[in-house]
């Protein structure tokens, strides 16, 4: 039992209490004017309880007004009584109204929110939106993947939980001091990969700023190699023009009164000619086929046909530089679609390449196996191999390894390989190990009922 007073209020209307003090005092000295105050009281408490009828009848409307507000609220519907006065239904039917639209405004933003989830979810690049305490108010799961951290679904976390990266911590910063305008970009490497970060005030959110993530991976990649193209076109360019020169300058010095030396110096000049002209064909070559403009004839044809013709076109040079020759082809052999004219020119490429880098008493093996849908072509050689860090960048033009820079070529063979190979809708790969030679693989479509022809329009050439 509580110590504590109970307290209790009693509410009486004071015109009643006043009228009845009138009549007791009345009664007590035997006046008349009683009667005048039992007449007032008379009408107080009429007014009284009229009042108290109109209220309890009022009170009783908005406790269920009330009653159907908290329903909705709930995420119930709104049930409202038809009984009542006139105003009093018009009064109902006013917040019925209000209810309903504010449950169509909030069923649209919902929509709108899910929409926007979805898109966001979808895009590439991450999308992060800080406040300016800090705090993540959404992100999309491409942020996460492009900086390599773990996403958190639930609960609040600030921008350097997130990302964990000090550039984009301070890029943040400076956007929301105001130091940016227009937006402003840092680049950094996170895990092999290049990352650029953009910062951009959000003007209708004082302090909030919108944050982009994007992977620039392969532009740089795409960079580099444009960088390493120019140099090694340069490279390629300079070794036999520079040649040409001096050999250019030693006949205008007297050597052409030697007819012997000569004659020797203008052979050097046809073969760094012949050089040069070959790099052209070949840039020309690998120019067309990497925009589509070749006019591929893919058509069903034997791989045989496809395969050994090339291989014995070379079996001299194989002889001559002391090689075994190894051909291991399915009986029958396969019907595959490409193009009769085009195609040998992988393998030549690959075959040439592996007798360029076997030396005497080595082996060559040209093979084939079905796997799937597919063709697997292979080639393999004794050689001298190829360093593991060059493997990803073989296919390169002019590409060379610290181990062939010596031996002549373009460079440009297994270029002109991949693209014919990927215009076919192949594949092409390599296997190596320094010392113990290398097996370069391609694959072409079986002519099956299911493989249809592919249509120019759908060669695609990356």
């Amino acid at each position: 039992m509580s110590d504590k007073p109970i307290w209790i209020q009693i509410a009486f209307p004071f015109g009643i209490l006043f009228a009845l003090v009138l009549i007791i005092l009345g009664w007590l000295f035997d006046a008349l004017d009683y009667r005048l105050a039992l007449a007032v009281m008379a009408g107080e408490a009429c007014v009284w309880i009229l009042s108290w009828a109109v209220g309890h009848r009022v009170a009783s409307l908005l406790r269920k007004i009330e009653t159907a507000v908290r329903g909705f609220a709930r995420g119930g519907t709104a049930e409202f009584s038809k009984s009542g006065s006139r105003e009093t239904q018009r009064l109902t039917q006013a917040i019925e109204r209000m209810l309903f639209e504010m449950e169509a405004r909030a069923e649209s933003m919902e929509e709108r929110q899910k929409r926007l989830a979805s898109i966001l979810s979808h895009l590439s690049d991450g999308i992060i939106i800080v406040d300016a305490s800090g705090m993540v108010l959404m992100d999309n799961p491409a942020a996460s993947d492009i900086l390599g951290v773990r996403r958190r679904t639930r609960g609040n976390r600030s921008l350097a939980q997130l990302v964990g990266q000090h550039q984009i911590i301070t890029l943040w910063r400076k956007c929301r001091e105001g130091e940016i305008l227009l937006g402003e970009s840092v680049q950094f490497k996170r895990g092999g990969r290049f990352v650029r970060a953009t910062a951009t005030r959000l003007p209708d959110h004082p302090g909030h700023c919108l944050v982009t993530i994007q992977d620039v991976t392969e532009m740089r990649l795409a960079d580099e190699m444009r960088k390493d193209f120019i140099s090694n076109i340069s490279h390629e360019l300079r070794t036999p023009l520079a040649s040409m020169k001096i050999l250019a300058d030693t006949l205008r010095g007297g050597a052409l009164e030697d007819p012997e030396v000569a004659s020797r110096f203008l052979d050097k000049m046809d073969r760094e000619i012949d050089a040069l002209v070959q790099m052209v064909e070949e840039l020309l070559e690998l120019s067309r086929i990497e925009s589509g403009r070749v006019p591929l004839r893919i058509e069903p044809v034997s791989l045989a046909n496809v395969v050994l013709p090339p291989v014995e076109r070379l079996r001299a040079q194989i002889e001559r530089a002391g090689l075994e020759l190894q051909i291991d082809l399915p009986t029958p052999p396969p019907i595959v679609l490409a193009d009769p004219e085009r195609f040998p020119r992988v393998v030549t490429n690959l075959v040439h390449n592996a007798i360029k880098f076997t030396g005497p008493r080595g082996r060559i093996r040209v093979f084939a196996r079905r796997h799937g849908d597919e063709v697997i072509v292979g080639v393999s050689d004794t050689g001298i191999g190829i360093p593991k860090e060059a493997l990803p960048r073989i296919f390169e033009r002019f590409y060379k390894s610290d181990k062939s820079r010596r031996s002549q070529g373009t460079g440009l063979g297994l270029s002109i390989s991949k693209h014919l190979v990927q215009a076919h809708g192949g594949r092409i790969w390599a296997e190596s190990e320094e010392g113990r030679g290398s097996t370069f693989y391609f694959t072409v479509k079986e002519a099956l009922p299911g493989n249809k022809l592919p249509k120019p329009r759908e060669f695609t050439f990356r």
